[in-house]
């Protein structure tokens, strides 16, 4: 375990939970993580198993997993329509970044993956400290703390991972979101008015 101290005061816990509409259960995915005021004390979750509120049973079942990843503390997840937990950033038991930040949980077949074809992130991009959130395809990673020629600095940006296509994940700049296009489209082509799109922009080269 890694202690990182500062003032103590209320214990708190760093968890993230995901629920699955596709089978209706809640799945644990368990930070490790115990705090105290700026104080905290790291375990690393080893991935082996995973822990699943089943709904239907109204209990929590612990399953094994496959093709584990490294272990790791400090991350953010977020589930997809396909119930996929796409897990990003974390650190090591040295309190270092881990060398493989982007992991896919298939909740359905309990199988751990690494995404096959990715870019290049951009520089800036977290490795703890920032938030996750799907918004449509895309897994928006904003805030955080990056490594900068060897000094960890807080970062102000927000970068974004098209996940639309698990065997081809992309760091993109900009996006447009179906729904909003999809009524500007068809507003437009009642009028007959040139298709318009509004975009939303983020991130840093």
């Amino acid at each position: 375990m890694i202690l990182l101290t500062g003032d103590w005061s209320t214990p708190f816990l760093i968890n993230d939970t995901d629920f699955s509409p596709q089978n209706g259960n809640v799945f644990y995915i368990d930070n490790h993580t115990f705090g105290y005021g700026r104080s905290f004390i790291l375990g690393l979750n080893s991935f082996e198993t995973i822990t699943v509120y089943v709904t239907k049973l109204s209990s929590w079942i612990s399953y094994d997993t496959i093709n584990t990843p490294s272990p790791r503390s400090l991350y953010t997840t977020v589930l997809t329509k396909d119930s996929l937990i796409i897990v990003y950033g974390g650190i090591n038991s040295q309190g270092l970044p881990v060398p493989d930040p982007i992991l896919i949980f298939n909740a359905l077949a309990l199988e751990w993956s690494r995404p096959t074809n990715i870019n290049t992130p951009p520089s800036s991009v977290p490795f703890r400290g920032h938030t996750a959130t799907l918004v449509g395809n895309y897994m928006v990673i904003a805030f955080g703390l990056f490594y900068n020629n060897g000094v960890v600095v807080q970062s102000n940006q927000i970068h974004m991972i098209d996940v639309s296509d698990v065997n081809n994940f992309k760091w993109v700049k900009n996006f447009t979101p179906s729904s909003i296009s999809e009524t500007a489209n068809n507003a437009n082509g009642a009028s007959g008015a040139a298709p318009q799109t509004i975009e939303i922009l983020g991130g840093t080269i």
